[in-house]
């Protein structure tokens, strides 16, 4: 039977794009609650929040250049390009840990 290349690679790139929207909504509830509490923990919340938002954004766009890569990779027989969403995503995850650190010791 043959394989069908475009099926797997599109429901790894949804499933990224899922992660980074999700960090993303995270990131602006953050971002809000540190314009609302002011003070410097509420800067540090917003600067914090800005970073996860540009991490959610970056996952986003990266599983759509991804999916491109990982498509035509498997069309032509080429070795499977790295992923590169993982990284960012953590990143993204650890400066929503540290914002809720800060909620929680402000």
């Amino acid at each position: 039977m043959p394989r069908d290349p475009g099926l797997q690679p599109e429901r790894t790139a949804l499933a990224w794009q899922r992660t980074g929207l999700a960090l993303l909504v995270t990131a602006l509830v953050v971002v809000r609650d540190g314009l609302v509490s002011g003070g410097g923990v509420g800067l540090l919340l917003v600067g914090l929040g800005v970073g996860a938002a540009a991490c959610g954004l970056v996952v986003v766009r990266r599983s759509r250049t991804e999916l491109r890569a990982r498509v035509e990779a498997l069309v032509t027989g080429a070795p499977l390009p790295a992923p590169t969403a993982t990284r960012t995503a953590a990143a993204g995850v650890l400066l929503l840990a540290a914002a809720t650190v800060g909620v929680l010791l402000g």
